[in-house]
């Protein structure tokens, strides 16, 4: 993601969950649409991006990383897609 679009962004860890060799982390990012983001002119709109990351650790380091993160529900807050069944 273009972070440098999205100024004041701040990350909160929602929910944090280990086990064996695994770590999944639930978390929130919340910032304000003041650049432009792959080609959707600045709205100034705050944003949120809810992102879930599953990693897996070897000797101390993160050797696989998967992702998710709620690219529709952004995209509808600053105004780039209508919301469903608008």
């Amino acid at each position: 993601m273009a972070t440098s679009a999205f100024q004041g962004g701040q990350a909160e860890i929602l929910e944090l969950v280990e086990h064996d060799d695994k770590v999944a982390v639930r978390l929130v990012i919340r910032g304000r649409h003041e650049q432009p983001f792959m080609g959707i002119p600045a709205t100034g709109s705050d944003m949120q991006l809810a992102i879930t990351t599953v990693l897996t650790m070897r000797d101390g380091k993160c050797v696989e990383r998967w992702s998710t993160a709620d690219m529709l529900g952004l995209l509808i807050l600053i105004g780039a897609v209508p919301p469903p069944g608008a």
